[in-house]
């Protein structure tokens, strides 16, 4: 049985918007990039609502899911355009992962502290707002400028 958080617990866990982001005018980037923050914006829901813990685990899991394939897609990109910054883009994208992994098993546990974890994790849009401006607004470009779009 998991505590209930207090509601301060959800103060500035608002929706993620496509209108926050600058996309990469790269159609299927841009189509994983919607996919991750309907799937954010879901299980930050599924979490306020105090859904079931299953239904709160299945949607953390999409939501890790959809960031593994974003990744994945940018990644053969940058590889087959033979993109500059592969490496860094990549090690970036892994520190992400092990972000959103890093709670993971708690959850699953319905462990104390997990929904904390997963809040802080869900809280922090720098994979959409830092890491997307630094490194795949300029993929983006790069990308465009070899006729993909």
């Amino acid at each position: 049985m998991r505590a209930l958080l207090p509601a301060s617990a959800f103060e500035g866990l608002g929706k993620t918007s496509l209108k926050d982001l600058q996309l990469m005018n790269v159609k299927e980037l841009d189509d994983h990039r919607a996919a991750l923050v309907d799937l954010l914006n879901l299980a930050r829901a599924a979490i306020a609502q105090m859904r079931p813990n299953t239904e709160i685990v299945d949607a953390y899991e999409a939501v890790l899911a959809a960031l593994r394939q974003g990744f994945q897609a940018e990644e053969r990109l940058m590889a087959s355009h033979d993109a500059p910054h592969q490496r860094s883009h990549r090690r970036d994208h892994q520190r992400f992962i092990k972000l959103y992994e890093g709670p993971l098993e708690a959850l699953r546990d319905a462990s104390s502290g997990a929904l904390d974890q997963v809040l802080a994790v869900l809280s922090d849009n720098s994979v959409l707002l830092v890491h997307g401006p630094q490194m795949d607004i300029p993929l983006g470009r790069y990308l465009n400028r070899r006729g993909v779009y």
